[in-house]
């Protein structure tokens, strides 16, 4: 099996454009989710931020 290596920002990206996708699903149940991911994608940007601080 492969590691995969994401730096903080490429992490951030990733999370947030996974709760887009959950957020255009049909189904109301996939929202949590995708606050979910954005609380994540948020967190992983501001310490991107203060890494570079």
């Amino acid at each position: 099996m492969e590691n995969l290596k994401l730096t903080l920002l490429e992490n951030a990206h990733d999370f947030m454009k996974s709760a887009v996708e959950e957020a255009e699903k049909d189904d109301k149940r996939y929202w949590k989710y995708a606050i979910l991911n954005l609380s994540i994608g948020l967190e992983l940007l501001m310490q991107n931020v203060l890494k570079n601080f």
